[in-house]
């Protein structure tokens, strides 16, 4: 049975393992201290970051401590694919969007690999950290029309997966973009406290008024541009009050491909500037928020 304390030294250790910035390290501690304060009932809280600060390294920094404190179930929420793909991206060594730091490494587990062999070997493994990442569309009760394979009983894992995660004891729920859940908040909710989790632990830079109550720390867009977190955001617009979503596109594109042209003339003059790859492409500049 594993029980979550508060350990000051092991906060410290993390955070300069992830070479957490401040607001990231202030955030994993009341976090932590919030999931001690509910003494094992379940609990929901809200960490409110904004963007560009980094929520990837405290949800990293986060599952590395409550690995360190003896769980082994973490379920990773996601809205969408495409946010479910950027954050397996932060668990995959290979990817330039991995967030390094972990003493221990996850075995991820994901819609596309969950039924197979090996991972209903690590299933059975209670020493093995397991990180599962699903959309929430993906984690809801099935209906006529709509199937949920993570609801269906497997011969690989021997039983649902959904099932699976509804038995284990230390099951903590990180729900990336939390903001977003609010459009299917009963289907969620009911998602969710079925499994039993110890706590749900929401991240945004946006939080919905009804999240206001469940918040812990919040860091504003104010504060993280006056830190130096975050550049000054500035405000596009068409004079002629054009607003469709194609023309904005449209601008979108041109305005990025103006932008890589200057920065290549930049780069011509000094050429240790420094570029970010994803994939083969070169698409940004700059170094990632801890």
């Amino acid at each position: 049975m594993f029980e979550i304390t508060y350990d000051e030294a092991l906060l410290l250790e993390i955070a300069a393992r992830f070479d957490l910035r401040e607001p990231n390290r202030l955030a994993l501690a009341e976090v932590v201290q919030a999931i001690v304060a509910a003494d094992g009932s379940f609990t929901e809280m809200v960490a409110d970051l904004a963007t560009g600060v980094g929520k990837t390294f405290l949800m990293s920094s986060l599952i590395d401590y409550l690995a360190a404190q003896g769980v082994r179930h973490v379920l990773v929420v996601t809205p969408n694919s495409t946010i479910q793909t950027k954050t397996l991206a932060n668990f995959d060594e290979a990817s330039a969007k991995y967030v390094a730091g972990a003493e221990t490494v996850p075995f991820v587990i994901t819609p596309e690999n969950f039924q197979r062999a090996e991972v209903g070997t690590v299933l059975r493994d209670p020493e093995r950290l397991k990180v599962f990442v699903f959309n929430v569309q993906q984690l809801i009760r099935p209906s006529d029309k709509v199937s949920r394979r993570v609801r269906e009983d497997d011969e690989t894992l021997g039983n649902a997966l959904y099932a699976y995660l509804e038995n284990t004891e230390d099951l903590f729920v990180i729900a990336d973009e939390h903001h977003i859940y609010h459009e299917k908040a009963k289907a969620f909710s009911q998602a969710i406290r079925a499994l039993h989790p110890v706590a749900l632990v929401g991240l945004t830079a946006t939080p919905d008024a009804t999240d206001i109550p469940k918040i812990v720390f919040q860091y504003t867009l104010g504060e993280a541009i006056a830190d130096g977190h975050v550049k000054v955001p500035v405000i596009v617009y068409r004079k002629d009050g054009t607003k469709d979503e194609r023309t904005q596109l449209a601008d979108a594109c041109q305005l990025l491909r103006a932008k890589d042209a200057a920065y290549n003339q930049y780069r011509a003059v000094a050429g240790d500037a420094p570029l970010v790859v994803v994939g083969h492409e070169v698409v940004a500049t700059g170094v990632p928020m801890r």
